[in-house]
């Protein structure tokens, strides 16, 4: 049967378009198979790019510990991270800012530290209220305690001590600080205590450190009497390093031990006595006192507290605070 050119033509023009769609739905199945895989290879690259950094939720001073809740974790790319940012390996309990640092920053190595004060059994809060607070210290500082004798010799008792101060009615004790003491200091700081109070003219000071994140902590320089000593070595609680340490500072420092029992043995037995006697008796008194006032504060006690106006105006007005104290002000 013959074929109908028309028809022939139609047919072969059929095929062809057929032909010429299965080519152009190759070329674009075989471009977006191309792209596709460039993209996942790009995908790759950017992903082995990327590293994970932590950064601050917020702001942290020199000497602060540096904890997961403080920590953000943030992936960014290896070139816009810092070369040395720190990993998750490095960052301990013990880990402190070396300076001030703001919310948002990238912690890098340079950064941190770890604590001169870990974490040990024997650890302790304990309060004092008889040591001379210097006008700028505030809770969070780092600090000496030092005992300067009468003759003028000044010798670090404790050193690079955290410190909190106690709020009272939402004002910041004058008089009292918290730190975290281990039993060997706490031996010692009481024998340093006692016999500032035994010599008249002697006093217990702070010092407080400038860049605690960076500064050395330095090395105690009192060295507590015989008594003591002994009692430290033979004390259970208190850790077999602590007391080869003590022992050593007594063998290397005996002369400064002389100095301060010749001072010592200077003062009048009485006299010494109620150094004592009165010195505790103050310590109590003030511990007393303050304790008091916190536990009116957690009961909501209402109080009257007159503040004095300036050069004689006559103005009266009134505000209740929160933990429910009445300020009347004229």
């Amino acid at each position: 049967m013959a074929t109908n050119p028309m028809q022939k033509k139609a047919r072969n023009s059929f095929i062809l378009g057929v032909l010429i769609t299965f080519l152009i739905m190759a070329i674009v199945v075989a471009f977006l198979l191309y792209s596709m895989l460039n993209m996942k290879k790009a995908e790759e690259e950017r992903q082995a790019s990327l590293v994970i950094t932590y950064a601050l939720k917020t702001d942290v001073k020199s000497g602060d510990t540096i904890d997961a809740s403080k920590l953000a974790t943030v992936t960014t790319d290896k070139l816009a991270a810092p070369a040395n940012a720190v990993k998750a390996s490095a960052l301990t309990e013990n880990t402190i800012a070396k300076i001030d640092l703001t919310k948002g920053t990238i912690i890098t190595d340079s950064m941190i530290t770890d604590s001169d004060s870990p974490l040990t059994n024997d650890l302790r809060v304990q309060e004092y209220n008889m040591i001379k607070i210097s006008s700028q210290i505030a809770s969070e500082d780092y600090i000496d305690i030092r005992l300067r004798m009468p003759s003028g010799l000044d010798y670090i008792v404790i050193s690079k001590k955290k410190i909190e101060i106690p709020q009272i009615e939402g004002v910041d004790s004058l008089n009292t600080i918290w730190m975290k003491l281990t039993e060997d200091e706490t031996v010692s700081l009481s024998n340093a205590i006692v016999e500032a109070y035994k010599m008249k003219g002697a006093m217990l000071y702070t010092a407080k450190y400038v860049e605690p994140g960076t500064q050395e902590k330095a090395t105690p320089t009192y060295v507590p009497s015989t008594e003591t000593i002994n009692l430290i070595t033979q004390n259970p609680n208190v850790v077999q390093e602590a007391k080869t340490a003590m022992y050593n500072r007594y063998q290397t420092y005996r002369s400064i031990r002389d100095s301060i029992n010749s001072e010592v043995s200077n003062v009048d037995e009485d006299d010494a006595k109620t150094g004592v006697e009165s010195g505790v008796a103050k310590d109590i008194s003030t511990t007393t006192e303050q304790r008091k006032s916190y536990l009116d504060s957690l009961a909501g006690n209402y109080r009257i507290k007159i503040i004095g106006g300036n050069n004689g105006e006559n103005r009266l007005y009134w505000n209740i605070w929160q933990n429910g104290f009445l300020d009347i002000c004229f």
